[in-house]
């Protein structure tokens, strides 16, 4: 027998909304301990394609296999402005017909001046019906917990309410 529960478990953990793209960056690979995250690279790096982004990761298409738990930086520029971003790769899907991989990148360093012109694009570029959904998603959290407040007011102990 299964019992019911009033609690539900939310199965994505992202906090961040994705966005989709078609952007060229360079990637490099990060093979020191000790190497700048932040640091700006002049040389060029491999070249990939960003599919979707937010603030905190990228799905990026690159040639060949990738490789899972490699820790790499990325470096593009999004609405005039540059960004570099440095992260894992959580994920790799690969497309054998294709020869080329999908790394799902989680991002871990990101100064806020390019985290906000990375939010300002996906927020911006988002159609108005998603961000209607968005926004009601929101409002139904809001007034859920607020219902939660006031049931935790209401006297249980069957006296009056005054």
């Amino acid at each position: 027998y299964l019992t019911h529960t009033a609690d539900l478990l939310r199965t994505q953990k992202r906090k961040s909304i994705r966005c989709a793209c078609h952007m060229y960056a360079q990637m490099y690979v990060i093979r020191s301990e000790t190497a700048d995250l932040t640091l700006v690279e002049t040389e060029p790096g491999l070249k990939c394609l960003l599919e979707d982004i937010s603030e905190d990761g990228a799905l990026i298409r690159i040639g060949g296999k990738g490789v899972k738990s490699m820790k790499i930086k990325l470096q593009f520029t999004i609405a005039d402005s540059f960004v570099v971003m440095a992260g894992v790769v959580r994920g790799v899907d690969y497309e054998d017909d294709k020869k080329q991989s999908l790394l799902h990148f989680e991002c871990t360093t990101i100064s806020p001046q390019m985290k906000n012109s990375v939010l300002s694009y996906v927020y911006n570029v988002l159609p108005q019906e998603e961000k209607d959904v968005i926004d009601a998603i929101k409002l139904a959290e809001e007034d859920e917990t607020n219902m939660e407040s006031v049931e935790e007011d209401i006297p249980r102990s069957g006296g009056e309410v005054q």
